[in-house]
């Protein structure tokens, strides 16, 4: 009996998001009621109600019954249950309230609900994951820099190298609200207290400490620690851990009163390689002269956050690179930390000119021909951090190189020509660097979260467009690019809402240590500066996807990604061309096509765009043309925005001419058929 009831308190933590959803609906729905925002049937809000109420009892009896294991502590166990079941009887007396008509107890009783679910939602908060769980992101981090400006022997052992472990890597099962086992490690009196299978670990004795036991059984025992499912010690950390009992397990010794052997120091010195902040230099801003002559190289290039001189550089996949660009690039070395080159023709001739190239922080070589020597180039960048060589043929060779970069963090491998094994050799040489082999990371267990939501009032804009970013979760740390790159721990750290003032795609990710990072979120806002006074087809769309006519390319409607939605102009089998009046002379710089692709329905992103100017409307000048290589393998239903960048001209008709591919590709299943191309929105910038 004990066993079933200890098997349905386990499924609290699946339950209890179940009245929380459901609640928080209902109060909506009754506030929104109340205000008059809109007109709520009576029946949808007591059903609601009704299944709150129900899932909120079944939380709590799951709660209490999970509480009866022991391990928590006993004030906060109480004060969240007390709330939780407080939180039943006011669902329940709210239900009572709508099915008798009181809408007057109903208005005051939904905002205490919201109010009360806030408070029981926080104390279980604290007891998964420990009483200062909310306050996480306000304490002092300083604590690993000032370590780092004092000397190496001046180090006390414990508060640099062990207790990062115990808080990364055990304290969310052993903390203030949540002692399982009955062991406490987020303080030094109960790390020495032990818990109830005896004390941690025994000074001087490794073979007999419960800590070093536990970490050493295997994966699956039920008593390893930290348990399967949660992020695992590497090599280095229990080594470090098996040091500071060897030696005592004092909590204010220094490391220069440790004995250690070449081992050891070889493996302390890699944890004492001080940080470089590139963003500290004084650099002057790059000339607005040259980052536009660059652009019209093909690379993008901008600002890594406001008021900075650093800028980001990236290089379109669609035209060819060669060592003349790379050079050109170097106009804006002093300024450049962050440069992608994916998806690019890229040698290992051309890298040898990143040699030049001081400040760069993060290189992305995904996709590229580079090999191990060309890494030779980059071995003395002092402030490398990112690097990414997926899908590059860099092999063991490049491996030595690889050590020599003593700032690098941050390295991709996957479906490189470097093995695990070589991985893993590289891990243990450079504790502090973090190898993504796209290995399959279930055996370390990290708990995974979610992508952050990105907020704007609209997806197309004409002067600028503020944007923010949301997660319901405390304590994470979100990062961005504004770019189309994807973000990592250098990109920008979000802070506060911002604004964008052109054609951008925003990229962002949540990190929390012990957490697995979120998958990255993207969404494209687009800038049309212009609205023109009327739009003219050179021949009309498909009967069956005519969309509103020429007015569908500027009506700020976007299509989505089912092609039947009538919001796509399609055309089979043929180019079009679309004429924008703008009614006056203006300055334009930038075409922005958004397009669809849907292969299994026949449908390719355009082969090409061919970008024109006049003033009297019949002379044409030709400021641009692009050409786009067609999808190489079947693909799903997706969105892009094609957007080409010109010298700024003055024009009052703009031109722009979609090309369509014609045919399926060969690979296609009926390759050689009539293919089509779908666009939604044309932005004139």
């Amino acid at each position: 009996m004990q066993e079933i009831l200890q098997f349905f308190g386990r499924l609290h933590p699946l339950v209890l998001h179940l009245p929380i959803g459901i609640l928080v609906l209902a109060t909506c729905m009754i506030i929104w009621r109340s205000i008059k925002v809109t007109d709520l049937s009576p029946p949808l809000i007591r059903t609601a109600l009704f299944w709150g109420m129900m899932t909120a009892g079944v939380s709590a009896i799951t709660g209490y019954l999970l509480s009866t294991e022991g391990g928590y502590e006993e004030t906060l166990v109480q004060s969240h249950l007390w709330a939780g079941v407080a939180t039943t009887l006011l669902s329940a007396f709210l239900y009572f309230a709508s099915r008798k008509g009181w809408d007057r107890a109903l208005t005051i009783g939904a905002p205490a609900l919201l109010v009360l679910l806030l408070v029981t939602g926080h104390l279980g908060g604290s007891l998964t994951h420990g009483g200062d769980f909310l306050m996480e992101p306000f304490r002092n981090t300083d604590q690993a820099a000032a370590s780092m400006a004092v000397s190496r022997d001046e180090i006390v052992v414990f508060p640099y190298f062990i207790e990062p472990i115990f808080r990364e890597k055990c304290n969310g099962c052993h903390n203030e609200s949540k002692k399982k086992g009955d062991l406490l490690l987020a303080t030094t009196a109960g790390i020495t207290g032990g818990g109830k299978s005896g004390p941690l670990f025994i000074p001087g004795d490794t073979e007999a400490s419960l800590l070093l036991k536990r970490i050493h059984l295997p994966l699956d025992d039920k008593k390893h620690m930290p348990p399967k499912g949660k992020a695992q010690l590497t090599d280095n950390e229990i080594t470090l851990l098996a040091m500071w009992v060897d030696q005592g397990g004092t909590f204010d010794t220094k490391l220069a009163e440790y004995k250690t052997d070449e081992a050891l120091d070889q493996l302390i010195g890699k944890y004492l390689i001080p940080e470089k902040d590139v963003l500290s230099l004084d650099v002057p801003p790059a000339r607005m002269g040259t980052i536009e002559k660059l652009e019209n190289l093909g690379f993008e290039i901008l600002p890594v956050a406001r008021d900075v001189p650093f800028l980001s550089a990236r290089y379109k996949v669609d035209e060819k690179l060669d060592a003349s660009k790379i050079r050109k690039l170097k106009k804006i070395a002093p300024q450049l930390i962050s440069l992608d080159l994916s998806g690019t023709n890229s040698t290992d001739q051309m890298l040898s000119y990143l040699a030049d190239f001081p400040h760069l922080q993060k290189l992305d070589l995904q996709g590229t021909g580079i090999t191990g020597q060309g890494l030779k180039s980059l071995a003395g960048m002092e402030y490398l951090e990112t690097l990414n060589l997926v899908g590059t043929k860099v092999d063991v060779d490049g491996l030595r190189y690889l050590e020599q970069m003593e700032q690098l963090r941050k390295l991709y491998l996957w479906r490189s020509d470097i093995t695990q094994p070589d991985a893993e050799m590289l891990a243990s040489k450079k504790p502090l660097l973090d190898i993504d082999t796209g290995a399959d990371k279930s055996i370390f267990g990290s708990a995974s979260l979610n992508a952050p939501e990105i907020t704007a009032d609209r997806d197309i804009f004409t002067d600028s467009l503020e944007v923010a970013f949301k997660i319901n979760f405390p304590g994470v740390n979100l990062y961005y690019t504004l770019d189309g790159s994807d973000p990592d721990t250098l990109s920008i750290k979000y802070r506060a809402p911002f604004f964008i003032d052109k054609t951008t795609e925003v990229r962002v990710y949540a990190q929390k240590p012990g957490w697995e990072a979120s998958e990255i979120a993207s969404r494209v806002f687009l800038k049309s500066k212009y609205n023109p006074v009327s739009v003219k087809l050179d021949r009309e769309p498909h009967p069956n996807y005519p969309a509103n006519g020429a007015s569908s390319l500027t009506d700020f409607k976007k299509g989505t990604t089912i092609f039947r939605d009538g919001d796509w102009l399609g055309y089979e089998q043929n180019h079009f061309t679309a004429n924008f009046d703008m009614g006056s002379s203006v300055e334009v710089s930038r075409i922005t096509v958004s397009a669809l692709e849907s292969t299994d329905q026949w449908i390719f992103y355009p082969a090409g765009l061919e970008i024109s100017v006049s003033e009297d409307g019949r002379t044409f000048k030709e400021v641009r043309k692009a050409n786009y290589r067609v999808t190489g393998k079947p693909e799903p239903p997706e969105m892009r925005n094609f957007s080409e960048v010109f010298d700024p001209v003055k024009a009052r008709y703009v031109q722009v001419r979609v090309l369509s591919h014609l045919w399926n590709p060969e690979w296609h299943p009926a390759a050689g058929q009539p293919c089509w191309v779908f666009v939604d929105e044309v932005m004139i910038e």
